[in-house]
C-alpha cells in the first residue's frame, strides 16, 4: 500500500466542498490521475465514500478505511465506527 500524500476533497471544491475535516482524507497518488487519488474521482471513489455528491453532506456519508472498517467523519476532526 502506497503511503498517502495528497489531500482530497471528498464533495469537490468545483461542488461547493469545504475546508472541513469531515470532508478531507489524505490518500496517495498524484493529482487526480494516479493511485487511490485517482480512484476518488472514478465511480469507485463513491461507493468507498471518498468522493460525495454535490447534495450531499460529508459528515453523513460513510469512508471506507484500508482494513475495511467504515467510518463517519465529524467537522471537529474527530470519527466515529458505523
Amino acid at each position: 500500500m502506497a503511503a498517502a500524500t495528497e489531500i482530497h476533497h471528498r464533495k469537490f471544491r468545483s461542488r461547493g466542498g469545504t475546508h472541513d475535516p469531515s470532508n478531507l482524507i489524505h490518500l496517495c497518488g498524484f493529482g487526480n490521475h494516479t493511485g487511490c487519488h485517482g480512484i476518488a474521482h472514478s465511480e469507485r471513489g463513491h461507493e468507498l465514500g471518498w468522493s460525495v455528491h454535490s447534495w450531499d453532506e460529508p459528515a453523513r456519508v460513510p469512508v471506507r478505511y484500508p482494513d475495511g472498517s467504515w467510518w463517519l467523519l465529524d467537522h471537529s476532526g474527530g470519527r466515529e465506527e458505523v
